[in-house]
């Protein structure tokens, strides 16, 4: 009877698994490289992803934190019995300017040498201060006051575009690039940028890039007698 049992319980162990004697093929899709310091990222929340020659098979997911002044990395966070090929990291387990380096093995499978890094830096913040409202078609502004102000952190280049709204569509009139230390334009400044500004609505909005990272603000809405 307790044989009988013993083989019951190895017989739904395996199917549970959903393996047979061979083990999945894995390659990790992303994010990160196979050397440190890997890519560099601002989402604190990434979705690792894999894939697999056997989509049956359960995984076991595991990120670690690489400290040179450690003789075995520590882990951060481990799934087990994961069922797909992606998951996504919630709050709590990254902090930034950290590198970590994650893996994924079949449930069957305890030991890889496949591995991809990736170090996480601030998050970036951009806000747009002024012109304009949020909702179309926006206040009026006088072109000889029209100054563009934001603020922002943690960003390396700044882009503001501005385009204008015609019955035909939108068409961008200006692409403008500043550095971080930047946080304002005045039109008037630069008499061949102001002769754009003519009568009509416009639209505009930031793009913040740092390294790979980039952030898009929401548009803002103005309009010119």
């Amino acid at each position: 009877m307790r044989k009988l049992l013993y083989i019951l319980f190895a017989f739904l162990f395996f199917a549970i698994l959903g393996t047979n004697s061979a083990f999945a093929n894995i390659e990790l899709i992303g994010p990160g490289k196979p050397n440190p310091p890997g890519d560099y990222i601002s989402n604190l929340n990434p979705v690792l992803i894999w894939s697999s020659d056997k989509d049956s098979s359960y995984f076991k997911v595991a990120i670690y934190l690489e400290d040179n002044n450690s003789l075995a990395p520590k882990i951060v966070r481990e799934w087990l019995f994961i069922k797909g090929t992606s998951i996504r990291v919630p709050d709590g387990v990254l902090s930034p300017n950290n590198t970590y380096f994650w893996t994924v093995t079949d449930m069957q499978n305890s030991t890889t040498n496949n591995y991809l890094y990736f170090t996480t830096v601030n998050p970036i913040i951009v806000k747009i201060l002024e012109p304009g409202s949020e909702t179309f078609p926006g206040f009026f502004v006088n072109p000889d006051d029209l100054k563009f102000i934001w603020r922002s952190e943690n960003a390396d280049k700044i882009n503001l575009i501005v385009l204008r709204i015609e019955k035909e569509g939108k068409t961008t009139i200006l692409s403008k690039e500043f550095n971080s230390k930047e946080n304002e334009f005045d039109v008037s400044s630069n008499p061949d940028i102001k002769k754009l500004f003519t009568s009509g609505d416009y639209e505009y909005y930031i793009v913040a890039t740092s390294g790979s990272n980039t952030k898009v603000t929401s548009s803002k809405f103005f309009r010119i007698k």
